[in-house]
């Protein structure tokens, strides 16, 4: 590669979605190319021009002087403000969403008369849609923006928007008239989001709300449970072994268990041998994002993390 041209291909790691070529001795004859795949941000003197990986090499003179024939100004000396990135678009770009812990929607159960807490959980693909606007929406410090830091500013702009949408959707339906309308809510929300992302040079699509239920650990629920039979709930798993009094009556107050209790008075686990529980406590895994302890969940319940089990 002489001196006069610039070569940019795919980093290794695949984490990286964009990062900040070198670009000292850019001059109007300096050759740059792209490998396929790979979209190059040229920006000189405040004026951006782009190149695409399927493009072949392109002569900087022949970007920003379509007319070859002119004369280049200052010979072929460097240019003096000269910034160059480089975008990966080789592989789809996937995030979760989740609105759980302190983002959860507050809402008002009709059907059982209670205040409670609706947690939300989703996924989507994204892409870089506007190259300028990107570029200027992150910061390179680093010199790198990984698709951790696009993930972590995605879950940040689109926490809001969900949550308003899906708290009007809540509010005019009810829960269990929205457990039915996830596909229409999906497109919707993409639609939302997408306006708010416009700007930001981000395009999501493929979004999908995979679920839309009760907190299970909001306490106003609780009250759901006839108070005696949550006692003996309470027993039970205290003889499972040493838990703190919290954990216990959260166990015991599983939202799925509460609404058949409420609905039909029956307590589904009492069947036990000399008072214990026979039921499994379920595959515990703990968030690696917020340290959240999960019993057989696909996201953590406190900041929505896709969980792997």
């Amino acid at each position: 590669m002489s001196a006069n041209t610039i070569e940019i291909k795919k980093r290794s790691s695949e984490e990286v979605a964009c990062w900040k070529v070198a670009a000292e001795q850019v001059t109007p004859n300096t050759v740059v190319s792209a490998e396929q795949g790979v979209t190059v941000v040229l920006k000189i003197n405040g004026q951006m021009k782009f190149i695409m990986g399927s493009e072949g090499a392109k002569v900087v003179n022949s970007l920003f002087n379509p007319g070859k024939g002119a004369k280049l100004f200052g010979g072929n000396k460097p240019y003096e403000n000269v910034e160059i990135y480089a975008i990966d678009q080789t592989s789809e770009f996937f995030a979760e969403w989740g609105l759980a812990g302190n983002m959860a929607i507050p809402s008002y159960d009709h059907e059982n008369d209670v205040h409670c807490n609706v947690v939300a959980f989703g996924e989507y693909f994204y892409k870089i849609e506007n190259f300028a606007n990107f570029i200027g929406t992150f910061s390179f410090d680093n010199g790198v923006v990984t698709r951790d830091d696009i993930r972590e500013f995605l879950r940040a702009e689109t926490a809001g928007v969900i949550k308003s949408y899906l708290t009007t959707k809540l509010n005019a339906y009810g829960l269990r008239k929205c457990q039915t309308m996830l596909e229409d809510f999906a497109e919707d929300l993409k639609d939302t989001i997408n306006k708010h992302l416009d700007a930001k040079g981000l395009t999501v699509y493929n979004l999908v709300v995979l679920k839309l239920s009760y907190d299970p650990k909001h306490q106003s629920v609780i009250g759901i449970i006839d108070n005696a039979k949550l006692d003996v709930r309470v027993r039970q798993i205290r003889n499972v072994g040493d838990r703190d009094d919290l954990t216990v009556v959260r166990d015991a107050a599983d939202i799925d268990i509460a609404i058949i209790r409420a609905e039909q008075g029956t307590d589904v686990n009492t069947n036990n041998n000399n008072g214990n529980n026979n039921n499994s406590q379920g595959h515990v895994i703990v968030c690696p994002r917020c340290g959240e302890r999960n019993v057989n969940s696909n996201y953590c319940s406190k900041c929505g993390e896709k969980l792997v089990k």
